[in-house]
């Protein structure tokens, strides 16, 4: 199959927000039985017993979503300056690609941010 690269930027875009689902605490509660005493229990989180891979898988996820913030405005940017270009009118594409620059920092910065302090959380000893 021959897509458009907008096609296989936005199946992209939904595998990824796919994976950031997959970190969030229903889907990575697996439910496990753990014996206790005279019977057993349903433990529910594989990361339960593990504090500071919450707050890694926490701040995994806070990345993912800045990243995929910002990469939901560039599907928009370039299907509105597709649109400009199809109609041959303005449509006022130049200022939010302006913004979107702006919004590709400020996601560096946080997403460096949060990598420092996910890699804080699951290691201390840095």
């Amino acid at each position: 199959f021959a897509f458009s690269g907008h096609v296989r930027s936005a199946a992209g875009f939904a595998l990824v927000n796919w994976f950031r689902g997959l970190l969030s605490g229903p889907a990575l509660a697996l439910i496990r039985v753990v014996g206790r005493g005279n019977g057993t229990w349903c433990a529910f989180g594989i990361l339960q017993d593990r504090p500071g891979w919450v707050l890694f898988a926490a701040c995994l996820r806070a990345m993912l979503f800045l990243v995929l913030l910002y990469w939901v405005g560039r599907l928009v940017l370039h299907r509105l300056q597709r649109m400009e270009v199809a109609s041959a009118s303005t449509l006022g594409t130049r200022p939010l690609a302006v913004l979107l620059r702006c919004e590709l920092v400020a996601v560096v910065a946080s997403s460096a941010l949060l990598a420092y302090a996910a890699l804080r959380i699951s290691d201390p000893a840095l």
